[in-house]
């Protein structure tokens, strides 16, 4: 949809842009707002990019490792800093999430951006497990 999006603006095209953007205005939620991110971000959709960040952050406890998992991490840095982000989930929980995010993303994830991803305000708990 985003890619469409994109397309109906390059091409001057207003019913493909608005048939897109009804689209996805249905079909964002958890499940696809990392998805669309990743998207929105490539295409360079601020605005767009802005509001799966946000859905993403307000339902972090709804996202599954696979779903983030090759997300990059200045994309999860985000999520995670949002204005947004709750602690919907109970600490031990989130520090297990986001370590396997870490796992998943060791080679590019660099000293500077492992404080980011673990810094108090965003993971209060440290899981003795992920220690």
């Amino acid at each position: 949809a985003i890619p469409l999006r994109y397309l109906g603006t390059l091409l001057g095209n207003r019913t493909l842009f608005k048939s897109a953007t009804t689209f996805l205005e249905m079909d964002l939620r958890p499940e696809t707002a990392i998805e669309y991110l990743q998207h929105a971000e490539l295409y360079r959709q601020k605005k767009l990019a802005a509001i799966c960040i946000r859905i993403c952050a307000e339902s972090f406890d709804q996202l599954k490792i696979t779903w983030f998992a090759s997300l990059a991490p200045h994309l999860m840095k985000k999520i995670l800093q949002s204005n947004y982000f709750t602690e919907s989930i109970d600490g031990l929980s989130l520090c297990s999430k986001i370590a396997s995010y870490c796992r998943c993303q060791m080679h590019k994830i660099d000293r500077e951006m492992l404080l980011s991803l673990t810094s108090a305000k965003v993971m209060p708990v440290v899981s003795p497990e992920e220690a």
